[in-house]
């Protein structure tokens, strides 16, 4: 996976986050449509792909990350810039690694761009709206975020009708990042969890 200018590059989390997209393969297997919400570089896309999604569409609101995925990702993945899911119908499967910090997109040489990566709005505004976003998806999605976030994203997607199925976590210096793994409540006892 090439790195771009511009673009956040995958760090510990986008390994929770390709650890998301190939539980919900598991747990989802057979569902259609996979997004990678906050695309950035492709590579939980490509994760999306691997993990046997049979349609995987990377979405980002950057021209930069939009053509960045564009270079790195494989035929089977659909690139699309949009803000968050406001082009596409209702996915099966969404992934999303939310942003953040407690902050607002500061200029960073990229418009900002770069920076919206981990700008979760002063009061988590950004983060929420990207929860809601993600729960669009019909049948699971995986969530990453940092207990930094200014919102609880559990409580978030449960409020939305999903039932955390799985999570996990990575202890770093400042902060603990986790992984959550919901299913639609309806498909939470089908799927295992």
């Amino acid at each position: 996976m090439e790195a771009c200018p511009c673009v956040y590059e995958p760090a510990e989390d986008s390994e929770l986050a390709l650890w998301a997209a190939w539980l919900l393969g598991r747990l989802a297997g057979g569902a259609g449509v996979a997004v990678d919400l906050g695309c950035g570089t492709g590579v939980v896309a490509l994760g999306l792909v691997k993990a046997g999604f049979p349609r995987v569409v990377a979405v980002d609101s950057s021209r930069y990350a939009v053509e960045c995925a564009r270079a790195n990702l494989p035929s089977e993945a659909a690139v699309v810039e949009c803000d968050g899911l406001s082009c596409l119908e209702d996915p099966d499967v969404v992934v999303a690694n939310l942003p953040y910090l407690p902050v607002g997109p500061e200029e960073d040489g990229c418009g900002g761009a770069l920076s919206a990566a981990w700008a979760a709005g002063p009061g988590g505004e950004v983060a929420v709206r990207l929860c809601r976003e993600a729960a669009r998806a019909r049948v699971g999605v995986g969530l990453v975020y940092s207990t930094l976030t200014p919102v609880d994203v559990a409580s978030c997607i449960e409020g939305e009708g999903f039932r955390v199925a799985a999570t996990r976590r990575l202890r770093g210096f400042f902060e603990e990042l986790v992984a959550l793994v919901a299913l639609r409540e309806d498909q939470a006892g089908a799927g295992g969890g």
